[in-house]
């Protein structure tokens, strides 16, 4: 999906200059000095965007976390085989019962999923 997203917003923001520079040849008012100055500005933020691509100075670079579907079942397969906390710290209680098989697969009762994952996969059923 993310890929997807970069893709989309570079074509356009490479085919939006063309497209301005076409018009303004035809009008030759100021908003040739307008669109230029925009597509000045975007071929520097574009420049901007590639050079700090690789040293994570202006953008969070994360790796790619695979497929929605593949944590979604991943999650429903763990709560489905674990109906007990694999490695249980001394420090987590339950507040005021046992966890739903679900929140087992949080770190906190000792699962290999990340709250946000676990969240994230309640959220996409209650939708």
């Amino acid at each position: 999906l993310s890929s997807f997203i970069h893709w989309y917003v570079w074509t356009i923001a490479i085919l939006q200059p063309l497209n301005y520079i076409t018009l303004t040849t035809e009008m030759r008012t100021i908003i040739l000095v307008i669109s230029m100055v925009i597509s000045a500005g975007m071929l520097i933020l574009l420049a901007l965007y590639r050079g700090a691509r690789g040293c994570n100075i202006l953008f969070i670079c994360e790796p790619p976390s695979g497929s929605p579907y593949m944590s979604v079942f991943k999650v429903l397969q763990f709560s489905k085989n674990h109906k007990t906390p694999l490695h249980r710290s001394a420090l987590t209680y339950w507040e005021d019962g046992p966890p739903s098989r679900l929140d087992m697969g949080k770190d906190k009762y000792g699962g290999p999923f990340t709250n946000e994952q676990v969240e994230d996969v309640k959220t996409f059923f209650r939708l």
